[in-house]
Order: structure tokens, then C-alpha cells, then sequence
């Protein structure tokens, strides 16, 4: 655990020109460059998005990206998740996410997608059963689904379309 003051720590939304320390956030996690630049490109091809932050006083920790998708009613691809190095396992991630999602549930989405560890996600209620019915190159164990609204993928199936910006294949993995 971390010596700092938890109650420095605030999670909110990204506010206009802090993209490029959400960049340096990711680079830092990831150590490679294809998620640094990935919140860069969905939000510069003005996809409708939620972007949270959380930060320690001026250090920016952690970043949430949940972006628009095509295919299911109201459906929100959760990706770039990313915290710092030194402030993981602390539970910034999960509060983030679900700071996120609370979010996205007040605006209306109905669905959350993610490409990621069953372990992490599944804390927060993703489940693979749910993704099953969507038509995706990375569809398998690790790539999961949470309804905001009860039954809103109940008998839905079809192709779940990401923004070009994502890749085909490209992870958009965690924290």
C-alpha cells in the first residue's frame, strides 16, 4: 500500500487538454506506444466518449476510455484501462471503472464491452456469457460484457463495430 493520502486522490472526467498526460499515463503502464495513442486518436475522430481521470494532487494515475459502438443499442467498448506503475494494485482501476460506469448508466448507455482479464473485469460484474452474441475478431474468454440496464443483451446478436481507430485484433487491455 501506498504512503500517500488516499483522500488526495479524485476521480472525475478528463477535462479539454489533458489528453497528452492521459498519453504519458498509458505509455508509462503499457511501456509501449499502440494504447498511448489510442485515447489520442478516438477522441481527436470525435467519437462520443467518456474519459475519466484520477489524480494525486497534479500527478495524474490513472485513465478509463469507454467509447461509442455500433451494432448493439447504446453500446460502450471499455478501452484503454490504464494506471501508473507505482500506484497499481491499489484499487485506483476498479474505482475508475466503476466511476465510469456509474456514468455512462446516468447518460443513458445501455451495454459495456471489454477485452481483457476475466479476473480484473469479472470484480465488476463482466461476464463472457454476455459478449457471447457479439461478431468480433478477438470474440473468446477474454472478452466480456456488462449490462448497465437489466436484460438489455438479452437475445441480442450481431457484429459489435469499434471505431477504426481500435484495429482488428488490437488489445485495448487493462490495468
Amino acid at each position: 500500500m501506498s504512503a500517500r493520502e488516499p483522500s488526495r486522490l479524485a476521480i472525475r472526467e478528463m477535462a479539454a487538454g489533458e489528453l497528452v498526460l492521459v498519453q504519458t499515463i498509458h505509455a508509462s503502464a503499457f511501456g509501449r506506444d499502440e494504447e498511448a495513442r489510442l485515447p489520442h486518436a478516438i477522441v481527436s475522430a470525435g467519437h462520443d466518449v467518456i474519459s475519466v481521470v484520477a489524480t494525486d494532487g497534479d500527478y495524474f494515475v490513472a485513465h478509463a476510455l469507454f467509447t461509442a459502438l455500433e451494432g448493439a443499442d447504446r453500446a460502450l467498448a471499455l478501452g484503454p484501462v490504464a494506471v501508473v506503475p507505482d500506484r497499481q494494485g491499489e484499487g485506483i482501476g476498479v474505482r475508475l471503472v466503476r466511476f465510469g460506469l456509474d456514468l455512462a448508466r446516468e447518460r443513458g448507455w445501455r451495454s459495456v464491452f471489454v477485452l481483457g482479464d476475466p479476473g480484473f473485469y469479472g470484480r465488476l460484474g463482466f461476464r463472457a456469457n454476455l459478449a457471447r452474441g457479439a461478431v468480433v475478431p478477438w470474440a473468446g474468454p477474454n472478452f466480456q460484457a456488462l449490462e448497465l440496464v437489466p436484460g438489455a443483451l438479452a437475445g441480442w446478436s450481431g457484429v459489435l463495430v469499434y471505431p477504426d481507430a481500435f484495429g482488428a485484433g488490437d488489445d485495448e487491455d487493462d490495468d
